[in-house]
């Protein structure tokens, strides 16, 4: 985003806000799958519902965190810093300075994003409607790999479509819940936890085959990421030469067309709004 001439405490901005409206988006999406299928996982697999209710409240505590954040910037900072500080005491975080500082502009950046929010409302939405759409894609995949495998009642002897379409919500439930188990992993794209959790979550539905189904509903899901990504990196290098685009005196990028939000500089807030 630099590069293409954005300044600094936009881009940070951004990513911020598509964060947010992410958490929302997997929490509410829980938070409906467990409301229709709570009952049955908790009877039918107990160590599944656990482990959601585990992702749950460790997806529901970042989410309040950063709404705290931005409606009371400064009573949030007062105690993350004092729990910073705790950590430092008993030897958890070693460099006080620099996690306070890592912490304040985390603050800060969520803080500025409520002002972005609030001047481009109709682009939220947007954000939010097409992160709808791409997980409903992202946790039908093990369906269609299901019936790939040939497993599943429109295999049987008597489909109907009741049931097929029972099955297949009951798929896309295990793959929600399994994505909130992981999704905080501290490694990258979650490897690791992704694969032993889709063992856990769904060796009932491929029992002979679920590491086939898991390598191919990796492949889909994170390494074609890295792939396609990595080809688009390649082939930007090529048209952009790396001369950024000039930007305005406003802060106003002249290939976006728009400024940013009042009272949001390079940092993030001017002086005058911070709390």
């Amino acid at each position: 985003m630099k590069r293409d001439g954005m300044p600094v405490g936009i881009a940070t901005i951004i990513l911020i806000v598509k964060f947010i409206v992410f958490e929302i988006i997997i929490f509410a999406y829980c938070i409906l799958c467990l409301a229709i299928r709570a009952g049955f996982y908790y009877s039918n697999y107990h160590e599944v519902f656990w482990f959601t209710i585990i992702g749950l409240l460790i997806n529901g505590v970042v989410l309040a965190a950063a709404i705290l954040a931005i409606v009371k910037n400064v009573t949030t900072k007062k105690i993350i810093l004092a729990i910073t500080r705790f950590l430092h005491r008993i030897r958890l975080v070693r460099h006080l300075e620099k996690a306070e500082l890592t912490v304040t502009r985390t603050l800060d950046d969520l803080y500025s994003s409520s002002k972005y929010v609030k001047q481009y409302k109709g682009k939220l939405v947007i954000a939010g409607l097409i992160t709808v759409l791409q997980y409903i894609g992202f946790f039908s995949i093990p369906y269609f790999l299901y019936c790939a495998f040939g497993h599943g009642v429109l295999f049987g002897p008597n489909p109907t479509l009741g049931a097929a379409l029972d099955e297949a919500l009951n798929i896309f439930v295990m793959t929600a819940f399994l994505f909130l188990a992981v999704c905080f992993f501290p490694t990258p794209g979650t490897t690791g936890a992704s694969e032993t959790g889709f063992g856990i979550f769904f060796s009932r539905f491929f029992p002979a085959d679920w590491a086939s189904a898991m390598f191919i509903w990796r492949v889909i899901t994170y390494y074609s990421n890295i792939i396609i990504g990595f080809i688009i990196i390649f082939i930007d290098g090529f048209t952009h030469k790396g001369a950024p685009k000039e930007i305005t005196e406003n802060g106003q990028n002249s290939s976006i067309g728009e400024s940013p939000p009042a009272n949001i500089e390079e940092g993030g807030l001017s002086s005058e709004t911070q709390p």
